[in-house]
This record gives structure tokens, C-alpha cells and sequence, in this order.
């Protein structure tokens, strides 16, 4: 069952030991809900403790990721190197910063 779901796939993604920062969200209470639900579901079929903070963590990389994808079809260009060309304008308007 574990395969069919992706679920040791889908684990894998989201376990590494990169260094985090912490920081704070607010949710609405309906979201929060179907995430703890996610997080039972996935912990009782995959025989290992699934969090919240790993759900959480994993939909915001694949929201930056499509992101990312959207922003090179759109203007041409990813979201590294449009961060760095709006330093640049920014900086050409005010020299200050």
C-alpha cells in the first residue's frame, strides 16, 4: 500500500538534515484540520511518525518550485534571477541601499 500511494517517495523528500530556521504561521482552523488528518493518515500507513511541520515544509518547496516553474514561463526568467535583477533596479533608483 505504502508504494501505491508514493508514500516512501514522498517521505524521502522531505527528510533531510539541511539546517532550519523557525518561524511562525497562522492557519486557518479548517486547514490546520485536514493537515493533522494528513498527518494521522500518512503516520498509520506508513508505520512511522509523520508531522505537521514535514507536510508543511513539503508544500512550501513544491509551491517554490511551481512558482519558479511559472515565473520562467511567464517572464523568462526563475526566481533567482529575478530577486537579483530587482536588487539591481532597486539599487539603480536608490543608490543608498
Amino acid at each position: 500500500m505504502d508504494e501505491k500511494l508514493g508514500f516512501n517517495h514522498f517521505k524521502a523528500l522531505i527528510k533531510n538534515n539541511s539546517p532550519k530556521k523557525q518561524i511562525s504561521v497562522y492557519l486557518e482552523d479548517t486547514t490546520l484540520e485536514r493537515i493533522n488528518k494528513v498527518a494521522q493518515i500518512f503516520t498509520a500507513i506508513g508505520n512511522s511518525n509523520f508531522t505537521r511541520n514535514e507536510l508543511i515544509q513539503e508544500a512550501v518547496k513544491k509551491f517554490i518550485s511551481e512558482a519558479d516553474v511559472y515565473l520562467k514561463d511567464t517572464h523568462g526568467a526563475g526566481i533567482d534571477t529575478l530577486s537579483e535583477e530587482m536588487k539591481i533596479e532597486r539599487k539603480a533608483k536608490n543608490p543608498a541601499l
